[in-house]
């Protein structure tokens, strides 16, 4: 198991929130546990650079607007958690391949079964249970899962 720690951003947004009630149909798929998430991201910046190589699942491309092209989406099991939840809490990274945020292994969009009670600027963590290589880069560090 590895724990990243992060803070929540709104830096980036929130265009996912929409977006999840056309995409979440489409990736039950793929993903029937996705069925009872909350529509809404919580975009996290994260201290380490975060590279899913091997999620839990990916979809097929998928047409789920009609001017989009074809889209690939990872999802990746994690635990969350923040100082305002009791306990982790069951939670997805939700990867979108043509989301700008593909572009920074830092930030990641968290999907889970309700609204979590985070704030923004607030610290929180993910736990990822499983097998991960940490890249010995001097500037930044790089988690490959």
């Amino acid at each position: 198991m590895i724990v990243i720690q992060g803070r929540k951003s709104t830096e980036h947004g929130n265009a996912a929130t929409g977006n999840l009630r056309k995409q979440v149909p489409h990736l039950l798929k793929y993903a029937p546990e996705l069925a009872a998430i909350n529509h809404g991201t919580i975009n996290v910046e994260l201290e380490k650079a975060l590279v899913v190589a091997r999620p839990d699942f990916r979809t097929d491309p998928i047409t789920w607007q009609e001017q989009n092209k074809d889209e690939v989406f990872d999802i990746l099991r994690i635990k969350f958690e923040s100082k305002n939840e009791r306990e982790p809490v069951d939670c997805w990274v939700y990867i979108a391949y043509q989301s700008a945020h593909r572009n920074n292994l830092w930030h990641h969009e968290i999907v889970g079964p309700r609204w979590l009670n985070i704030v923004d600027g607030e610290a929180c963590c993910i736990h990822i249970d499983r097998d991960s290589v940490e890249l010995p880069y001097q500037a930044r560090k790089v988690v490959v899962i």
